[in-house]
């Protein structure tokens, strides 16, 4: 993968080191290299190679910066094509009625009448009868357990 992802994450961090805390880029190598961080083949950082790495992934990224702002502008919402007079006004208006007769006409949306009868559902409901469940436990028992749980006392056991 390399170092360029890790540098372009820090290349920022390591400008404003050089630009405004006084170090130089062959102090940034050093630290890099005494922080274990190194190429693959162990050469320690060169100050003069890590500068033009830094400059050219500060250029990369004013460019994406650039493409960004460069974006084309979001359109304007279009503006719905105008209604003709024919399905606003009412037929005697069109036809040249006096403006004080006319009024404007809204007619509330329908649905076609359904021709025919309708047609049943293909799947029909039938009514099945309860399957009778088989106790495993007799009444008595089923009595006995109920009591019990009344806080009754057991007449069978007095």
């Amino acid at each position: 993968m390399g170092i360029e992802p890790w540098l372009r994450r820090r290349v920022v961090r390591f400008t404003r080191l050089v630009q405004n805390e006084g170090w130089s880029w062959d102090d940034i190598g050093r630290a890099l290299t005494l922080a274990g961080i190194v190429y693959a083949s162990g050469n320690p950082w060169k100050g003069s190679l890590l500068s033009r790495k830094a400059a050219r992934l500060r250029k990369q990224l004013r460019q994406q910066h650039q493409e960004a702002d460069a974006a084309p502008p979001i359109p304007p919402p279009v503006s719905p094509p105008p209604i003709s007079a024919g399905a606003v006004l009412r037929p005697k208006m069109i036809e040249g009625e006096p403006a004080a007769d006319a009024e404007v006409y809204f007619a509330p949306a329908s649905l076609p009448k359904r021709q025919g009868t309708m047609q049943e559902d293909p799947v029909r409901t039938v009514d099945v009868p309860p399957v009778p469940v088989a106790s495993s436990r007799t009444e008595d028992e089923v009595e006995a357990v109920l009591r019990r749980l009344r806080g009754e006392t057991d007449s069978s056991t007095e």
